[in-house]
């Protein structure tokens, strides 16, 4: 349970590692219960269940990354914003 919580937690601080302005509290993080294996996976407005990361578990699912409750909940991603704040600084 312990470590559940635990990998609930990665999964959020990866979030925010490349969403800064990510509201999490839009988005539900938890386990399948469809799948025998312990998948987190991020459940829809509607009940449906997304899995967050690919199998080895480096980088997000496209799928996860093309739904709109997503997309609205994360927001810009940090690479953007990255290239957004240079170029104000270039005009400046």
């Amino acid at each position: 349970m312990e470590d559940q919580n635990e990998q609930k937690g990665r999964a959020r601080r990866f979030i925010k590692s490349r969403y800064p302005n990510a509201n999490l509290k839009n988005l539900t993080i938890g386990y399948s219960s469809k799948k025998k294996t312990l998948m987190l996976v991020v459940k829809g407005p509607r009940g449906g269940e997304t899995p967050i990361f690919l199998n080895d578990g480096s980088d997000f699912q496209q799928s996860f990354l093309n739904q709109t409750y997503v997309k609205n909940a994360l927001g810009k991603p940090a690479e953007s914003l990255i290239k957004q704040t240079s170029e104000n600084i270039r005009k400046m």
